[in-house]
């Protein structure tokens, strides 16, 4: 399981694993056709913290940790798999 430090280096990944993602918060619909422009644009009005990473599950859900990976907050899941049981944490994921 790999650590990402910008959203767009966890969506070059992701894109290999799905083709849709829907972010969790709204009703909006990523394709990786496009994704990875719209990240890029996304880390350049966005600073993560040193102790922040994205990461990507096997499924190629997408999410964010702001305390080392303690929580997982799932920002973008799987379009065609919107409720699949995503690790709580780094250690839940690893373990």
């Amino acid at each position: 399981m790999n650590k990402y430090p910008t959203l767009f280096e966890a969506v070059k990944d992701a894109i290999n694993l799905c083709d849709s993602w829907r972010f969790m918060y709204a009703d909006e619909i990523y394709y990786k056709d496009n994704f990875p422009g719209i990240a890029q644009v996304y880390d350049e009005d966005s600073m993560a913290d040193e102790d922040s990473f994205y990461i990507v599950a096997p499924s190629g859900a997408i999410g964010f940790s702001e305390d080392e990976g303690e929580t997982i907050e799932w920002l973008f899941v799987r379009a065609d798999n919107q409720k699949e049981k995503l690790p709580s944490s780094l250690a839940e994921m690893e373990g």
